[in-house]
């Protein structure tokens, strides 16, 4: 009987009075696509644990990134431009013994698992195996503030990087925060007043100390 089987397979097979196969929860195709960027997996990977179809998932991924880049990026990652929000992340760093850091800069990799072989060379570096390199700056509390337009191969050094990075070629060029002063202590216990923020960053980035005597973890602006 048609009704009796319509009946059994309701919830499999109707939805809201349609026929066809109940559509996906958008939570399970969400939850699927940040195990897929979170774990570097693969699509098939994330299909088993979030029970969606492949096409499904895979049509979902690339629709929903660029979504989210489009519409949602510019909300939660950005600089901080007034008075209010430089001194609220400067504070911090201060308290810390890091007077006049505006934020803390590294390379954040990216495992290519199907890179061509011909592109290993420039691709492979101290991680051991293929990757994508973006520039990433965070404040102490983790909150992202800036990620380079593009990744670069990731076998690229440190300074390779930072000549195409927006952010630190303005500090050094002094677009950015150059007018922003801080003071710091002498070692007579007098203060002195440096204008230019800095970045925390790690040996392997250009130099240029904001004043700190012996400083090698320093972008300045100027000074």
């Amino acid at each position: 009987d048609v009704t009796v089987a319509e009946d059994c397979f309701a919830d499999s097979y109707i939805n809201d009075g349609r026929r066809g196969p109940q559509r996906i929860s958008t939570k399970l195709k969400i939850m699927g696509v940040l195990y897929i960027i979170g774990q570097g997996s693969t699509i098939q990977m994330a299909c088993d644990l979030c029970c969606c179809g492949y096409a499904t998932l895979n049509i979902f991924f690339h629709k929903w990134t660029e979504w989210l880049v489009e519409t949602q990026y510019a909300k939660h990652v950005w600089l901080p431009k007034t008075v209010e929000q430089i001194e609220h992340v400067t504070g911090v760093y201060e308290k810390l013994g890091f007077p006049g850091a505006i934020c803390s800069i590294d390379g954040v990799h990216v495992h290519w698992n199907r890179c061509p072989c011909k592109q290993w060379a420039a691709h492979k570096g101290k991680e051991g195996y293929p990757t994508r390199v973006y520039n990433v700056a965070v404040d102490h509390s983790r909150r992202i503030l800036h990620v380079t337009d593009h990744s670069h191969p990731g076998a690229r050094s440190d300074k390779t990087l930072a000549r195409s990075d927006d952010l630190i070629v303005g500090m050094h060029e002094g677009e950015l925060y150059s007018q922003v002063e801080f003071e710091v202590f002498r070692d007579d216990g007098t203060t002195k007043t440096i204008k230019g923020l800095y970045a925390l960053v790690d040996g392997g980035y250009p130099v240029k100390s904001p004043g700190a005597p012996g400083s090698k973890i320093a972008i300045a602006g100027s000074s």
